[in-house]
C-alpha cells in the first residue's frame, strides 16, 4: 500500500508580553540584564557596557537608561568578559560570564567612585536566572564529553532530568511504528517528558525543528563531538516552544574560534573482550562495535568568520536475539515444515545484523558587523542496518522476518540575527529538511503466525517507506520597551510526505497453536478442522516456483486467513514475487497493488467480490 500525502501548511504566529526585564526568547540566544547602582544603591544612568566573547572576539555594547538598567540581546552561548565603565567611576570587570543556550541571565553591578583607570575585576560570581518560572536544565560541554555514553548519543543525556525517560510508544507494533533501528546517531530519541508519549516531545537544533510527522519522533541529530550544549525544558516554557504537549529540547552546535581546534576519536566493542549476555546464544553470539570520527573548526578571518567540520562513522555486527524458547530442535521441526515448499527460507538462530552510518556536518559563522550574525549548516546521515528484526507486535519474531533499514537525513539552515536598536533584535530562519526511511523485508514470503506466540515470513505490521520533505521559514522580532519584552513571530512549515506500506502481502496464514504449524503441509486439511474434515470454505495459494502450496481454513477464530473475507471455494489470487509464481487464478479477491488506499482495503476486507468487482477496483486504484 502507498500513500502520498498532500501538502500541509502550519502558520503559527505568536505574541509575548513578558513582565519586566523578562526578554528571553530568542531561540537559541541568551539574554543579559541587570542593574548597575553606586555604594549607596542609587542608579547610574549612562554607563557603558561591554561584552567580549573570550572564544571569538566579538563585542557587544548597551547603555544604561535612567534606572540603571542595561540589556544586552543576541548573545551565543559561551564565555564572556562583562565589564562597565562611567567617568569619574572605577571601571568593573566580571569575567568569565558564562551564558547558556535560551538562558536570561541577570548580573548587577555595584560601581565605585575613583578613576575610570582602577579596575576592579570580580571572578567566580554565578549569573541569577531570576525571570526563569519553568523547570530547566542544561548540558553543557564539560558533561558531553565527560560521562560515559554507550553509543554516544548525546540526547541521551536529557534522561539526567528526573522527568524525562525512555518512551515506549512503539511497545507491542502497530502501524506507523518507526522500530527502534539504529545505535549512536541514527537512533531516533525516544524522550518522555512526565509519563508523556514521547511523539509529543520537540527537538530544535540551532533553532530549527529537528521532528518529522510521519511517525512523530525526532530527525537524526547531530553527532556528539559536534555539539556545544543543549537545554531540556520540561514545562511552563514560552509559547514560541509550544507546538508540543510534552517536553522541549534545544540544541545548539558548535562554531569554529578565533584559535584552530580539532579532534580525533575512536571507540571499540568487541565480544572477545566481552562476557556473553544472559540472554544470548552462546554459540552464536556476536558484537563488534567501530565508531570513529574527526572535527576541524578555526577561523576564516580572525573575528568576523568562522568553519566548523565534523565527521562520525560507525561499523557494527550484532546477533540478532531471538526468544528463548526458540530452541534449535524447535527451528529444525518448524523447518521441516516450511521446507515442503519451495521458495521458502529456512529459518536460523545464528543471525547477525550491522547498523553502520556515516554522518557529517558543516559550519559557517559569519559576523557582519556588531549589527548582524549570519549562519548556515548543513548535516547529512546515511545509514543501513541490515537485517534488522522486523515487527512482530506481541508475537516473536524469527529470522525470515528480518527488515533492511536505509535512512538518509539531511537539512540545511540559514540563519540571520540583526540587532535592529539598543533595545530591539530581529531572528530569521530558513530551513530545508529531508528524511527518508526505507524499511524492506528481506523476503516476500507469506506469513506464518501464531498469535501472541510466533511469526515468521514477511512482517505485515510494518510499513515499507516514508520520506517526509520539509521547508520552513520563521521570523521574530523582540522587543524592550519600559522594562517589558514583547515578541512577536511567524513560522511557516510545508511538509510532503510519501509512504510506502505492503500490509498483508503476499499473505497472512493464522494457526491455532504450535502444533497445528508443525503438522502443515501441501494440500492438506487445516489441523483447526480435525482430521477428515473439508471446511465449507477454503483459499489456495497457488503457486510457489514448481511446488503448489495449498492451505485450507474455515472461518472461524481456530484458523483463518486474511483472504477468507472472499467467501468463496474458488482459489485466490495473490501478488507474490516473480520468483515465485508460476500461474495465478483471475478470479476472487485479487491484485492488490502497492497503490492501495488504506480505506478501500478496509472495505474490501470485509466484503465478498467478484473477479469483475475486483478489476473494477484494481483500476480505480
Amino acid at each position: 500500500m502507498g500513500e502520498k500525502a498532500g501538502l500541509r501548511t502550519v502558520l503559527l504566529l505568536g505574541l509575548l508580553v513578558a513582565g519586566s526585564r523578562l526578554a528571553s526568547g530568542q531561540t537559541t540566544a541568551a539574554f543579559l540584564s541587570g542593574v548597575v547602582t553606586d555604594h549607596q544603591g542609587g542608579a547610574i544612568p549612562g554607563v557603558g557596557v561591554q561584552l567580549k566573547n573570550l572564544a571569538t572576539g566579538a563585542v557587544r555594547t548597551a547603555t544604561t537608561d535612567r534606572a540603571g538598567r542595561y540589556n544586552v540581546f543576541d548573545l551565543e552561548p559561551g564565555n564572556y568578559e562583562l565589564q562597565a565603565e562611567k567617568p569619574r567611576f572605577k571601571t568593573a570587570v566580571q569575567t568569565p560570564v558564562s551564558l547558556s543556550v535560551a538562558e536570561t541571565a541577570t548580573y548587577d553591578f555595584q560601581m565605585s567612585v575613583g578613576d575610570v583607570k582602577q579596575i576592579v575585576v570580580v571572578t567566580g560570581v554565578p549569573l541569577l536566572e531570576t525571570t526563569e518560572s519553568g523547570m530547566t536544565r542544561v548540558v553543557g560541554t564539560h558533561e558531553i564529553q565527560s560521562l560515559p555514553n554507550i553509543g554516544r548519543n548525546f540526547v541521551d543525556f536529557a534522561k539526567l532530568d528526573s522527568t524525562v525517560h525512555l518512551g515506549r510508544e512503539n511497545v507491542g507494533g502497530g502501524a506507523f511504528k518507526e522500530p527502534n533501528a539504529g545505535v549512536g546517531v541514527s537512533a531516533a530519541p525516544r524522550l518522555s517528558f512526565g509519563g508523556q508519549s514521547e511523539l509529543n516531545t520537540m527537538i530544535q537544533v540551532d533553532g530549527a525543528d529537528n521532528v518529522q510527522t510521519f511517525t512523530g519522533l525526532p530527525r537524526a541529530t547531530p553527532s556528539q563531538e559536534a555539539v556545544q550544549e543543549f537545554r531540556v525544558l520540561d514545562s511552563t516554557y514560552l509559547a514560541e516552544y509550544g507546538r508540543s504537549l510534552g517536553g522541549f529540547v534545544n540544541i545548539v552546535t558548535r562554531s569554529g574560534t578565533d584559535n584552530p581546534h580539532g579532534s580525533l576519536y575512536y571507540f571499540g566493542i568487541n565480544n572477545a573482550l566481552d562476557a556473553v549476555p544472559i540472554l544470548a546464544q552462546p554459540d552464536t553470539y556476536a558484537l563488534r562495535h567501530n565508531q570513529f570520527g574527526a572535527t576541524l573548526g578555526g577561523p576564516v578571518k580572525k573575528k568576523k568568520a568562522f568553519y566548523f567540520l565534523s565527521y562520525e562513522g560507525q561499523r557494527r555486527q550484532e546477533s540478532n536475539n531471538f526468544a528463548q524458547f526458540l530452541t534449535p530442535s524447535l527451528v529444525t521441526a518448524i523447518n521441516n515444515v516450511i521446507g515442503q515448499f519451495s521458495g521458502l527460507r529456512p529459518e536460523t538462530l545464528d543471525q547477525v545484523r550491522t547498523a553502520n552510518y556515516d554522518q557529517g556536518l558543516a559550519k559557517f559563522d559569519q559576523s557582519l558587523g556588531r549589527a548582524q550574525r549570519l549562519s548556515l549548516r548543513y548535516n547529512f546521515t546515511s545509514t543501513g542496518d541490515d537485517t534488522f528484526p522486523g515487527g512482530g507486535g506481541r508475537d516473536s519474531v524469527m529470522s525470515s522476518a528480518a527488515r533492511n533499514v536505509t535512512v538518509r537525513d539531511q537539512a540545511l539552515l540559514a540563519d540571520e540575527t540583526a540587532v535592529l536598536s539598543s533595545h530591539a533584535v530581529n531572528e530569521a530562519r530558513v530551513q530545508w529538511a529531508r528524511r527518508s526511511f526505507g524499511y524492506a523485508p528481506v523476503t516476500s514470503e507469506p506469513a506464518f503466525e501464531i498469535s501472541n506466540l510466533l511469526l515468521l515470513g514477511k512482517t505485515y505490521s510494518d510499513f515499507d517507506f516514508y520520506r517526509e520533505s520539509r521547508l520552513q521559514v520563521s521570523d521574530s522580532v523582540l522587543d524592550e520597551f519600559r522594562g517589558h519584552a514583547i515578541k512577536a513571530g511567524v513560522d511557516f512549515n510545508r511538509l510532503i510526505d510519501d509512504s510506502t506500506w505492503d500490509l498483508f502481502f503476499p499473505a497472512r496464514i493464522i494457526f491455532p497453536g504450535l502444533n497445528a504449524l508443525l503438522t502443515f503441509g501441501p494440500a492438506s486439511n487445516s489441523p483447526a478442522n480435525g482430521p477428515g474434515k473439508t471446511p465449507p470454505a477454503f483459499i489456495s495459494l497457488t503457486t510457489l516456483t514448481d511446488s503448489s502450496l495449498r492451505t485450507s481454513g474455515e472461518r472461524r477464530p481456530g484458523f483463518r486467513s486474511l483472504m477468507d473475507c472472499a467467501g468463496t471455494s474458488k482459489p485466490i489470487p495473490l501478488r507474490l514475487p516473480p520468483a515465485m509464481t508460476s500461474a495465478i487464478s483471475s478470479r476472487g479477491l485479487a491484485w492488490l497493488t502497492r497503490r492501495v488506499q488504506p480505506r478501500w482495503c478496509a472495505r474490501a476486507l470485509a466484503s465478498s467480490q467478484t473477479g469483475s468487482q475486483a478489476a473494477s477496483a484494481r483500476s480505480s486504484t
